[in-house]
C-alpha cells in the first residue's frame, strides 16, 4: 500500500523492508509428532517457532525441540495456563534460551504478571492482557514485563499503537505489533 507515493511501512517509520516470519505450533500428543511438525517449518524457511504450552506439556517438548533442531529463534505461549505459584516450574524453561514466555498468567491481572519476571531470565511477554492503551501504559509503568505483543485493533487502532510504539522502547520494552 502506498500513501502519497510512499510505502506504508516507511510512512509509519519502519526501518526494514522485509521481516522474518514465524509459525505457531500447537500442543502435540508426543515429542516425536511435534518434531515431525516443526522440522518442515524450519526447512521451509520459517525463522521463528512459537510453541503452545500448558502445565504438564511444557519443559519436555521444549527440550525435545532444542535437542532435535539446535539453537533457532524459539518462544513459548502459555495462553494463561499457569498460576503465580508455577513460577519456579517456569524457571526450568530458562535453560533453553527462549526468546520469551508469552502470557503465562491470567489475562485479567496485570499486577500478578509483574511478579514472576524477576524470577526468570526468559522475558515474560504480555499479549491477551494488553486490551487497551491504558493497560499497556500500566505494564510499562510496572517495569517488570520485558516484551509486549500488541494487537493493533485491540488497542484502538493505528494512532494508539504508534503512540505506544514510542513509549515501549523508551521504557526498554520491545513491542511486537500485529495487525
Amino acid at each position: 500500500m502506498h500513501v502519497q507515493g510512499e510505502s506504508l511501512w516507511r510512512s509509519l517509520g519502519g526501518v526494514r523492508r522485509e521481516i522474518s516470519v514465524g509459525v505457531s505450533v500447537g500442543i502435540h500428543a508426543d515429542t516425536a509428532a511435534l518434531c515431525r511438525t516443526v522440522g518442515p517449518y524450519l526447512e521451509q524457511g520459517y525463522r521463528r517457532i512459537k510453541l503452545k504450552i500448558r502445565p504438564g506439556c511444557d519443559v519436555e517438548p521444549v527440550r525435545a525441540l532444542r535437542a532435535a533442531f539446535g539453537d533457532f529463534p524459539f518462544m513459548v505461549d502459555a495462553n494463561s495456563a499457569y498460576r503465580l505459584a508455577d513460577a519456579p516450574h517456569l524457571r526450568r524453561l530458562d535453560d533453553y534460551n527462549l526468546m520469551m514466555i508469552e502470557q503465562p498468567l491470567a489475562r485479567d491481572d496485570l499486577l500478578k504478571h509483574a511478579e514472576p519476571q524477576p524470577q526468570l531470565r526468559t522475558p515474560v511477554c504480555l499479549d491477551e492482557s494488553i486490551e487497551t492503551a491504558v493497560a499497556a501504559r500500566w505494564v510499562l509503568k510496572l517495569g517488570r514485563c520485558r516484551v509486549i505483543n500488541v494487537k493493533v485493533p485491540r488497542l484502538g487502532g493505528l494512532a494508539a499503537t504508534l503512540e505506544l510504539h514510542e513509549a515501549g522502547p523508551q521504557a526498554g520494552v520491545p513491542f511486537g505489533a500485529v495487525g
